[in-house]
């Protein structure tokens, strides 16, 4: 794949925007949202809010949202990796919502207030449910995964993909390999941090289904 083709297949990315050279979040490419989107940011603002952490993860954790979850994490707030940290449940409760709480509920909030400004309205509800621990998302976790009969979509299909996606998505990576000169070698010539966000940058495109539990085992930068 050449850098045009490259470039024209990251126009649909489903965690960046090309054209403004950012990662989709509410507040810096609205656009991309959608009025479910709105919505269930307004459920995970309220509960942020108040620090109703089971509730969040509850919610995080009902296949029945699986899409909106995806959508919240990957063009809502910016971090497109962090369903794949939602596996452990302690870490979710307390690091990964408090971060959440602190770094992106401000921004998040201020979109809301801008989005309702404009006069949308917001007519979709959610039952989330009884908040409870679900026993196959513990410290050992399992990977998000379609319903059974759900057809995979399969977005990448080469490493260079992967790469060339990663190296977009973490540019404070690709400047300083640039600046190592280590960018167009292997993975053993780069820093420690760029290797574990590569590996859970992998395990978050597998676990949103955008490659193959082959390609993610195989899977080097």
């Amino acid at each position: 794949m050449n850098d045009k083709e490259a470039r024209k297949k990251l126009k649909e990315h489903p965690f960046y925007d090309v054209k403004k050279g950012c990662k989709k979040t509410a507040w810096d490419t609205p656009e991309h949202l959608t009025q479910a989107d709105w919505a269930f940011a307004l459920l995970m603002i309220a509960m942020l809010s108040d620090g109703d952490f089971e509730n969040v993860y509850a919610a995080i954790m009902d296949r029945s949202h699986h899409a909106l979850t995806r959508a919240f994490f990957n063009r809502v707030i910016g971090w497109p990796e962090g369903l794949a940290y939602c596996r452990k449940y302690e870490y979710c409760i307390k690091t990964a919502f408090p971060g959440i709480v602190k770094h992106q509920l401000p921004k998040l909030k201020a979109a809301m207030t801008e989005h309702r400004r404009r006069g949308d309205v917001l007519d979709y509800t959610f039952d989330i449910g009884t908040p409870k621990r679900n026993a196959a998302w513990t410290s050992t976790g399992a990977t998000t995964r379609p319903r059974e009969g759900q057809k995979e979509m399969k977005t990448m299909k080469t490493q260079n993909e992967i790469r060339a996606a990663f190296w977009t998505t973490y540019q404070h990576h690709d400047a300083a390999a640039r600046k190592r000169q280590t960018r167009s070698k292997s993975q053993n010539y780069q820093t420690t941090d760029c290797r574990l966000d590569f590996c859970a940058f992998v395990d978050m495109l597998e676990n949103y289904g955008e490659i193959s539990e082959a390609l993610a085992n195989r899977a080097t930068l």
